[in-house]
């Protein structure tokens, strides 16, 4: 059975994922912007099946695929924010939140499934995470109003190929929870 090409993104610069991701979710003080997507370019797929992992740093591993040069490859980027509003200026502030990544939902085109088996970030501390896990965000000496911190995200690309190529659309939230404001 010959190969086909086929190209996979994740995230909110298709089309066809905007539709299911927020570019700048806003709860009480909180917001999460996804700045970049996760990318993965495109590749072969010359068996059934294959994985791409696109690491945080930039790093990308194949197994099972042969890469096509020139498509754009690289993790992707959130910022969570906080609002301390003007009535709390003045305070030196700590604020913890709780921080959950999803994404693992297998999506089929043409005879192409693909799934984010698993993510990494570079939020110190932190391996690998299984999408719907939990992490931890301390954003700590926040002196100004809007204090914020950004980090990248990659993940590990599972494909099966029955037949033919696709262009695969996996999107990718984050939903921030504060947890603490301290002084």
């Amino acid at each position: 059975m010959a190969s086909r090409i086929f190209q996979a993104w994740t995230g909110c610069a298709l089309v066809a994922a905007a539709l299911l991701c927020s570019a700048g979710v806003r709860a009480a003080e909180v917001a999460v912007t996804y700045d970049t997507a996760l990318r993965y370019g495109r590749f072969v797929v010359p068996g059934t099946t294959g994985s791409r992992t696109v690491a945080a740093s930039g790093t990308v591993t194949d197994s099972g695929v042969l890469p096509i040069a020139g498509y754009p490859v690289g993790p992707g980027q959130f910022t969570v924010s906080y609002d301390r509003e003007s009535s709390k200026g003045g305070q030196t502030l700590a604020i913890v939140m709780l921080l959950q990544l999803t994404g693992g939902q297998t999506v089929t085109s043409g005879g192409v499934s693909g799934r984010i088996a698993q993510f990494n970030t570079d939020l110190g501390g932190l391996g690998s995470l299984l999408p719907g896990a939990t992490m931890s965000l301390s954003l700590v000496s926040c002196r100004t109003q809007v204090c914020s911190r950004s980090f990248r995200v990659g993940g590990r690309l599972e494909v099966t190929r029955n037949f033919g190529g696709a262009t695969l659309a996996i999107p990718v939230t984050l939903t921030a929870t504060l947890l603490s404001v301290a002084n």
